[in-house]
Parts: structure tokens; C-alpha cells; sequence
């Protein structure tokens, strides 16, 4: 039986996590270890270990886990639940912040301020402590941080602080999305070959099944059906990924941010239209978007409500999507082809948005 994780939403803690100037993170040491398990809830973790561990023909012994251990399916929701509830029942100045900021064992936060930002690391860390956690790995884009962190051997010194799937560079404050790397299986005497994940049987462990279950999995006891075929064999297809590459200019005559947009597949690749009830909160949405992509490659942070500029900007890509997707033909130089186009254009535009027109 599986629980629901009672998890943060991701993108919320993101976008509250670079809301202000100062920006800060930090995990929970061994969280799931310090959560302890009732005496008579042991027996579910039960497993056999060799008394010997090097020797294998030694008898098996039976052990309990005595914690929430990892990797279970439950763990997550067991240590949220666990932490909510001594944050609710020690409530302090920054106790909201901390459960709204709390995904598993890392906490990502903001403040406008340095002196606030101080206050929240000495009280987190006091709070955390009396349920017999230690908040460490602390990492922001303030030096007065770092080094209050530093001082009590709780900073961390990587170059690249890990936040939720991306890397922050807390120097020059910017973020980036991990690049992964692949390797390329290079090998002059077997040909490699692919097996999709619903065609492996190893798979079926790994993800759990039941003993009578796994007696009546024809796939493990016989394989997939292509196996013995080897015209059926899956092949590997490499799916292209859309990326939105947005490039941010400065210039000296204002002090808002100027944004080129870059759409090699359209915007409409990473967002749905679909989703969005009107036309105008889609530009607010893209716009947020936007700017949450500033703010991550630049100091100069864009804050408050949005600006004519940015709604544009949003507005613009949006219409160049529609342009990509559906070009008009204006290989006719004459003024009556010219205005045709110009026709064509806005009623392709008009049929686009026909999701949020009136009726």
C-alpha cells in the first residue's frame, strides 16, 4: 500500500526561493534516521542478513529497522508528517515559512533583508534541534550567511550548491539546470542492444510485487514476447528536447531588463495552452516565467507587480509561436498579396486564441 506524499508544491518553493534579494538553502542531516519507529510498527521492515556477511554459507539472522528507513515508499510522507507536526506544535516567527518551504529534507527560502535572514538561521537551527534534527549544508548568496554558517561548521563549500535538480552558483548568484552526461558504450565485440522499461522483468523487483503476483508474471518466467524474435526487438529512439533559451540584456538607459527570446521549437513546446482559462493569465503566467528566468541568471532581481514590458514580451512570444506554427505566404511582392498576408496573419492569430474569446 502506497501513502500520498503530503509534499510542497515544487514550483512554488522555486518561485518563492528567488521571490527576494537573499536567497538561502539547507537539508536536514539524516533526516529520515531520526525518525524513530513504534516497537510493534518494526516488524513490517523485517530482512535476513548473513551472520558473516563475507561468508555466505553462514545462517541467516532476521533484523528490524528501528527508524523511517530510506527508500521506502512511504518514508516521505512518515518524515513530512513528522516535521509539520513539531513545527505546529512549536510555532515561532518563521514556523510558516518553514512548512511552506520544506520539501522532504531540504528547506529553500528568501528574505529581503540580511538581518532577517540571520534571525531565521539561528531560530531554524534552535527549532530543529529540539526535535533532534541538525540543519546543515547551509548555502546562500549573502557573505554575512556564509560566514555565520562557516563559524559553526555548517556551511556548504561546493561551488555548485544542488537545489532541487538544479545548481546554484551562490557567487556570482545564478542558477543552471545540471547538464547530464551521457556515455557512449563503446565495444568491438558485442552489439548492444535495448529493452524498454515494461519489457524488463528486473524491473518488477525493483519497483515491488507481491509473492502471488510475481508466481503469475508470464514476463518473468518466460520473458518478453519479442525476445526470441530478434525482427521485434525494440530500438532505442532518442526523443529531441524542446528547450525555450532566453537571453537577458541590460541596457544603460533603464534599469529593467530588456529580453530577447530565443524559441527554437516555440513556446508552445514546453507550455499548454490548453491549461489556461484566459487569454490574459496566460501572459501573466509566461511573464512570471520570464522573470523567474532573469532573476536566476542576474543580481539585478526583478520584483513587485509586472510591468507593461514584460506582459509584451510575453505577448510577443506567444505571437511568434503562432508565426512558426502556422507562416504566412508572402512570396507575392504586390500591395494586394502584401495586405492578404497581413489578413491571413491576424485571422491565424484570431483562430489561435480562439480558446479565450467570448461567445
Amino acid at each position: 500500500m502506497t501513502t500520498p506524499p503530503n509534499l510542497n508544491d515544487l514550483v512554488g518553493i522555486l518561485l518563492r526561493f528567488r521571490l527576494h534579494q537573499f536567497a538561502v538553502t539547507t537539508d536536514i542531516e539524516k533526516a529520515f534516521l531520526n525518525v524513530g519507529l513504534e516497537t510493534q510498527d518494526r516488524d513490517v521492515t523485517r530482512f535476513f542478513w548473513f551472520d558473516t556477511p563475507t561468508d555466505p554459507s553462514t545462517p541467516l539472522s532476521t533484523y528490524r529497522f528501528k527508524s523511517v528507513l530510506f527508500g521506502a515508499t512511504s518514508s516521505p510522507f512518515i518524515l513530512n508528517s513528522v516535521l509539520q507536526k513539531h513545527l505546529r506544535e512549536n510555532r515561532c516567527e518563521y514556523t510558516d515559512t518553514l512548512m511552506n518551504d520544506l520539501y522532504v529534507d531540504n528547506i529553500l527560502s528568501s528574505f529581503p533583508t540580511e538581518s532577517a535572514l540571520l534571525k531565521y538561521f539561528d531560530t531554524s537551527r534552535d527549532l530543529f534541534t529540539r526535535a533532534g534534527f541538525n540543519l546543515r549544508s547551509w548555502a546562500s548568496n549573502s557573505q554575512l550567511l556564509r560566514d555565520r554558517a562557516n563559524s559553526h561548521n555548517v556551511l556548504d563549500k561546493d561551488e555548485l550548491i544542488k537545489v532541487l535538480g538544479l545548481r546554484w552558483n551562490t557567487c556570482n548568484d545564478t542558477l543552471t539546470f545540471a547538464k547530464p552526461e551521457y556515455t557512449d558504450i563503446e565495444d568491438t565485440q558485442y552489439q548492444w542492444k535495448y529493452c524498454p522499461t515494461d519489457s524488463n522483468p528486473a524491473d518488477m523487483l525493483s519497483r515491488g510485487v507481491t509473492a502471488t503476483k510475481f508466481l503469475e508474471l508470464d514476463l518473468w518466467m518466460k520473458g518478453p514476447e519479442w525476445l526470441t524474435d530478434k525482427s521485434n526487438w525494440p530500438q532505442w529512439k532518442n526523443k529531441e528536447s524542446h528547450i525555450l533559451s532566453t537571453t537577458i540584456e541590460q541596457g544603460q538607459s533603464t534599469s529593467e531588463p530588456q529580453q530577447k527570446i530565443r524559441s527554437y521549437e516555440g513556446i508552445s513546446k514546453i507550455m499548454d495552452i490548453q491549461r489556461y482559462s484566459s487569454y490574459q493569465k496566460l501572459l501573466r503566467i509566461t511573464a512570471y516565467m520570464y522573470r523567474f528566468i532573469n532573476n536566476c541568471r542576474n543580481n539585478d532581481k526583478l520584483t513587485g507587480n509586472l510591468s507593461v514590458n514584460e506582459i509584451q514580451t510575453a505577448s510577443t512570444s506567444w505571437i511568434r509561436d503562432s508565426q512558426l506554427h502556422s507562416p504566412c505566404d508572402s512570396s507575392d511582392n504586390t500591395i494586394t498579396s502584401t495586405r492578404k498576408a497581413k489578413t491571413d496573419a491576424k485571422e491565424k492569430i484570431k483562430s489561435w486564441i480562439q480558446p479565450f474569446r467570448k461567445t
